[in-house]
């Protein structure tokens, strides 16, 4: 019967997901939906299996590894809410089957009637009531959920479903419903509660921040926040895994409502964080969970000292412990956490103990180890260290007299040995470079060897993301200190005994167009034209009697082509050019790039306006987001305020192309080798090359 079942579900999944037979659809919603509803109640099983065991419950509610016709009918009601055009249609039919299904269990006496009113809470929180339809979450919140709660002797599903569904109405509900339905969240997370109840009322804690949040009323909340933190974290005692990352979700996000009252728990947060942390620490999705958790902490400058002390006893013992006897992956995770520490200090205010018992320890780790994770990890957690602290590790020496800034060289030509894993310094452009940018011209001879070291792992690398993250240290020291570093390649021999200057610059501009991230891309391509710039104006002979390899175009101008294309135009030899051709090429590709990305963007958002798609208007997103770009800022906070990211790059390469084209060297040395698609891209910026 299942099966069957099934097999309908996924053929009208099937019709809504067709262009050209959804429209059968929206007479057959109202039936349909009815039908659908009936599916989501749970079975006499599930409910006896859930009541038993909350794990279970927790399993099937959050679709993890079990999948039933309830689930199924669940993922179908929302798909049909989710696709514009059927969405009015899936709010007047999911409206009319629940007020039809709870009129026919108000009649009815049956014991299992609470089961039909789970499954109408649960349709109507698949879907947001807009107020334009005729649903009223004040009227249903009055008339169903608040006497479900005051019923004395309801199923704990029911009851938490109810707290679960009021939660998603939040933000449409009246002062004084409200604060009643916050009153009962508390007694339902109380220790004396079903388990179910308790798990459910947590991810109804959940839709209550939410709501409250985006209506700007989690003041609503300050009342009943200090229970709500105590409760939950007190909950977090012996749970299965899979039911504690609900838990530590929901507390997460309940400590980011307001900093006053969770740096009053900062203590009790703190202990029960760490506890977690110790003991699941090799969970990814916990660990993950916990130092959301952790970063809450961190940033919120009351819990500092708390955190600190509660904290740093523990990560000290265990970088002391040198990974002997203590659970795999632990060390790597008190790395992460470290870093959340030492960035929520703030700039200049990273504690001197910190610094004094914590930062020696890490790169004394990061030296002794092999295993990638530490590795990586050790790296960043210094490269925090330099980015909030480096005063204080200019100044600090340990007994030896060895100040901070060696410990960063020591940790980072040790990143860069051949002999360890090349993905070991997949991360070490960047520590570099904010390296660079805050000691500057104090590190002397240790310049060269970090220069020295990167070019060493260069050349036994394979992996581009790797040899992306290198080749960056040098694109970003050309930018400051050109000459130098030119100077500085020309005097080191490559691995065939030639100069290196040739060789770093051959993997530059072959690796360019395959550069990923935001910043990196933005950083590559203003090195590369300053790098151009000097050739041109300079004359620089070192860097103009560069030659680099390319594939010869024999297709007849036809820019970008696919391998059979390159076959079939017998794309098969490789030309010599100048390396300030090569530049102007990979200059122009770029500009190309961003030419295309505007005018989909552009068109999208004509689509958009015309026919009023909501499809397109993100995909209009996407494509104005430069590469996760504010995923970027919030990974790495040096990147706030950055001035490469803060560039109109487009705009950038127009003016600095159309400079460059004036010149009396580009018509002389550089157009004649531009194919005809190039000059078009050329053209088409309103850029001249005559």
């Amino acid at each position: 019967m299942e099966t069957c079942v099934f097999a309908v579900f996924e053929f009208i999944s099937g019709l809504v997901e067709s262009r050209q037979l959804r429209d059968l659809l929206p007479p057959i919603l109202p039936t349909l939906t009815l039908h659908l509803i009936s599916h989501m109640q749970p079975t006499h099983s599930q409910v006896e299996r859930w009541l038993g065991d909350v794990a279970q419950f927790v399993d099937e509610e959050e679709q993890i590894f079990s999948y039933s016709v309830r689930l199924s009918a669940h993922d179908l009601l929302e798909a049909m809410w989710e696709e514009p055009s059927l969405r009015n249609h899936t709010h007047s039919a999911i409206t009319a089957a629940v007020e039809k299904h709870l009129q026919t269990t108000r009649s009815n006496s049956s014991p299992n009637a609470w089961k039909i009113e789970e499954a109408c809470m649960l349709a109507l929180g698949c879907v947001i009531m807009t107020p334009n339809t005729s649903f009223s979450a004040q009227q249903f919140t009055e008339s169903v959920v608040m006497s479900t709660l005051q019923s004395p002797s309801g199923n704990p599903l029911l009851l938490g479903r109810s707290l679960w569904l009021a939660g998603k109405m939040a933000g449409r509900l009246k002062p004084g419903t409200l604060d009643q339905l916050l009153q009962s969240l508390v007694t339902a997370l109380l220790p004396t509660q079903h388990s179910v109840l308790r798990v459910l009322a947590a991810k109804a804690t959940c839709n209550f921040c939410s709501e409250l949040q985006a209506t700007n009323c989690t003041s609503r909340l300050l009342p009943i926040l200090p229970s709500l933190i105590s409760l939950l974290a007190a909950m977090t005692a012996d749970l299965p895994d899979i039911v504690l990352l609900v838990v530590i979700d929901t507390l997460q996000l309940v400590t980011r409502v307001d900093e006053s009252v969770t740096a009053r728990h900062a203590l009790q947060l703190s202990e029960v964080a760490l506890s977690l942390f110790l003991k699941h620490s090799h969970d990814p999705g916990l660990s993950s969970s916990l130092e959301d958790l952790f970063s809450v902490l961190a940033n919120n400058p009351g819990c500092h000292a708390d955190f600190h002390r509660s904290f740093l006893p523990s990560a000290v013992q265990l970088l002391e412990s040198n990974e002997t006897g203590i659970s795999l992956g632990l060390l790597p995770a008190v790395l992460d956490v470290l870093v959340l520490l030492v960035r929520g200090c703030g700039l200049g205010n990273v504690p001197n103990e910190v610094v004094r018992e914590i930062f020696p320890r890490v790169v004394r780790v990061g030296v002794a180890s092999d295993d990638v994770a530490m590795l990586q990890n050790a790296g960043e957690c210094v490269r925090a260290f330099v980015s909030m602290a480096m005063e204080d590790l200019v100044q600090w020496c340990d007994r030896e007299g060895e100040s901070g800034v060696l410990y960063v060289v020591r940790l980072a030509v040790h990143l860069l040995d051949p002999s360890r894993p090349e993905s070991s310094a997949a991360f070490i452009g960047r520590l570099l470079i904010v390296f660079f940018k805050k000691v500057g011209g104090m590190l002397g001879d240790h310049l060269q060897l970090l220069l020295r070291s990167v070019l060493s792992k260069m050349q036994s690398v394979k992996t581009a993301s790797v040899m992306q993250s290198l080749l960056l240290v040098y694109a970003y020291l050309l930018q400051t200190e050109l000459e130098a570093v030119v100077s500085f390649l020309c005097q080191v021999p490559d691995p065939r005994g030639q100069p290196a200057l040739n060789y770093v610059l051959k993997e530059w501009t072959s690796q360019h167009p395959f550069f990923f991230g935001s910043f990196e891309t933005r950083l590559s391509t203003v090195a590369l034209c300053q790098l151009l710039s000097h050739c041109v104006t300079t004359g620089n002979n070192l860097l103009c009697s560069v030659v680099v390899e390319e594939e010869e175009d024999n297709g007849c101008g036809l820019g970008v082509q696919t391998r059979a294309q390159k076959t079939a135009a017998g794309v098969t030899r490789k030309t010599a050019i100048p390396l300030p051709v090569k530049i102007v090429r990979l200059l122009v590709s770029d500009l190309q790039s961003h030419l295309e990305a505007s005018a989909e963007s552009e068109g999208s958002e004509c689509s958009a306006e015309e026919e009023g798609n909501e499809e397109v208007r993100e995909m209009e997103s996407l494509l104005t987001s430069e590469d996760g770009e504010s995923e970027e800022f919030d990974k790495d906070p040096e990147l706030h305020g950055d001035p490469l990211l803060q560039m109109d790059l487009q705009a950038h390469l127009v003016k600095y192309l159309g400079d460059i084209c004036q010149l009396p060297s580009f018509s002389s040395s550089i157009r004649p080798h531009l194919r005809p698609y190039e000059l078009v891209t050329l053209h088409s910026a309103g850029i001249h090359t005559n």
